[in-house]
């Protein structure tokens, strides 16, 4: 066992509900550790960040323990996933990162972040509500700052299917809505980031699309010159 793979199992051992644990094992195999490796590559190394829609704190408590310069803001709409990852949080002794009750479609994101994530909640959310949430986190980052997306493609077709009922059943009855990668590009490219995006491969038929959107530094205009 590696130790990445050690340490997500630690966080999970220390919540309190056996039912939090199964819940928490499941999306750590859903969410294989390796992604986790290759998401962190694209935060800051130091500075704050925002996740939107943290649930148990599962891969925030693991972002933060790996790096402690930065300070993580987790938000959920659920108080008991909330108070879950607290308690989590309170017995790691991990001290860079708090959580707040809040919905991703009303949510106050703060200025001054340096990077915001979010993993696999924008098929939650009514796609109306999406993209608001896409246009406010546009609205208060920086030049140099990041958003970080990981979501569900609709191709290829027989992944998107096997994932779409692994949602309704764990979500008891949910009807998520995913974003074809086409969809996804032209509304980010739309709100001004730059955009690199690619497919995250799995043993298992996840069709996972990690998008990572740079906003653009300016660029600065020479000073006039008079020519003689």
């Amino acid at each position: 066992m590696g130790r990445r793979d050690s340490e997500l199992r630690e966080i999970i051992g220390s919540y309190d509900s056996l039912v939090t644990r199964a819940y928490c094992l499941i999306r750590f195999r859903i969410i294989r550790g390796r992604f986790l490796e290759e998401i962190a590559q694209f935060l800051p190394s130091r500075g704050s960040v925002m996740e939107i829609g943290c649930g148990f704190g599962l891969f925030g408590l693991y972002f933060a323990r790996a790096h402690p310069d930065l300070r993580i803001h987790g938000v959920d709409l659920d108080g008991g996933r909330i108070e879950a990852a607290k308690r989590a949080r309170d017995r790691l002794g991990i001290d860079n990162i708090d959580f707040e009750v809040a919905d991703a479609r009303t949510v106050a994101i703060p200025a001054g972040l340096d990077a915001i994530y979010m993993l696999d909640i924008l098929h939650h959310l009514p796609p109306d509500s999406a993209v608001e949430l896409l246009k406010s986190c546009r609205s208060v980052l920086a030049p140099g700052s990041v958003l970080i997306i990981k979501d569900v493609d609709t191709r290829p077709r027989y992944k998107t299917a096997f994932t779409w009922l692994l949602d309704v059943i764990m979500t008891g009855g949910e009807r998520p809505v995913y974003w074809s990668r086409r969809h996804m590009l032209g509304e980010l490219r739309g709100l001004g980031f730059k955009v690199f995006s690619y497919a995250m491969l799995d043993t298992l038929p996840y069709p996972h699309q990690l998008y990572v959107c740079h906003v653009p530094t300016p660029v600065a205009e020479p000073d006039n010159v008079d020519m003689p």
